[in-house]
């Protein structure tokens, strides 16, 4: 699985992977988190403007997950994660 930036026209996707995501945890009784809706396309963009809109894609080079980055002192840390369920806990 390879990682790179995002691409503006995958924003859309990206969103309705965070969506699925929520399965999980409408699954596990977290009704809460699993209808939260996921950012607004502006939100996505920004991050990928700056360059901290990570993706993970297949061997197609479709997104299968993403990451939103704060990049500080250096550091990368992750601030969200989403995956697609067929490629997450890999």
């Amino acid at each position: 699985m390879d990682i790179r930036t995002a691409h503006r026209d995958e924003l859309p996707l990206l969103q309705d992977l965070e969506l699925a995501a929520g399965v999980l945890f409408r699954n596990i009784g977290m009704t809460d988190v699993a209808e939260h809706p996921p950012p607004a396309l502006e939100v996505f963009e920004r991050y990928r403007a700056d360059g901290q809109l990570w993706v993970s894609v297949d061997e197609a080079d479709r997104p299968t997950g993403f990451v939103f980055v704060k990049v500080a002192l250096g550091l990368e840390p992750a601030e969200r994660v989403f995956m697609c369920r067929t490629v997450a806990r890999q």
